[in-house]
């Protein structure tokens, strides 16, 4: 805990093109063709991708509209190369934290757009003090559109009870553990072998609505041995 909280607190002191080197393994590109490249190379291969344009925290209502508008580009671009792959979101990013209806709008127009061209999207899941709001507004979309899904985190304490209307709804959930360090221990699981407990029990509820190959194969490997 120490150590992240150190390197959070340093970051910003290093400059940019060292902080690259260490991001690149972890970013599609900087630029939307380089993003679409990743996404060719990957379909050529086999396999689907999802696209998440980075800028969580914005300032102004103006960045979250540019980047609605960026996002919608991004779909367009996908449904006129006929990839195969969608689109993820931070609801911060849309401006959840300047306004929840506002938030609440772009992110509609983004699922709009993409049930236009037959797009999947995601809504991503952040810090606890988003989660309410987040499921709010995803239930509020899933009432209307078909192509649009969340996000589950494993540390979570309240995963369990967060996870069982979203199944009643059908919803397309991304299962994942958790990754935001500063989270109080009242909140998450802060012990490793713990979360990968809650992951796997999590998992399990989930197994009878999705296929096993849709399983990545270092899930198949640890989560579903006898």
């Amino acid at each position: 805990m120490i150590v992240n909280s150190l390197i959070a607190n340093l970051l910003p002191l290093f400059p940019k093109s060292f902080i690259k080197i260490f991001a690149k393994p972890y970013l599609a590109g900087e630029t939307l063709e380089e993003a679409l490249a990743e996404i060719r190379a990957l379909n050529a291969r086999g396999i689907s991708a999802t696209l998440d344009l980075l800028g969580e925290d914005p300032k102004k209502r103006s960045n979250c509209r540019a980047a609605v508008e960026t996002y919608k580009q991004v779909l367009d671009q996908i449904a006129t190369e006929g990839l195969a792959g969608g689109v993820s979101l931070k609801p911060s990013h849309m401006g959840l934290k300047l306004d929840p209806a506002f938030c609440f709008d772009n992110i509609r127009e983004i699922v709009s757009h993409a049930a236009a061209h037959e797009i999947f999207v995601r809504i991503d899941m952040e810090d606890t003090a988003l989660k309410k709001d987040t499921l709010d507004l995803f239930f509020r979309l899933k009432k209307e559109f078909g192509n649009v899904g969340i996000v589950v985190q494993a540390y979570l304490r309240s995963a369990i009870q967060d996870i069982k209307p979203l199944m009643e709804a059908k919803a397309g959930i991304r299962l994942c553990k958790g990754a935001y360090y500063w989270e109080p221990k009242n909140e998450v699981y802060k012990d490793p072998a713990i979360i990968r407990s809650s992951y796997a029990y999590l998992l399990e509820q989930l197994l009878p609505t999705v296929a096993l190959p849709a399983l990545p194969p270092t899930m198949k490997s640890w989560c579903l041995r006898p």
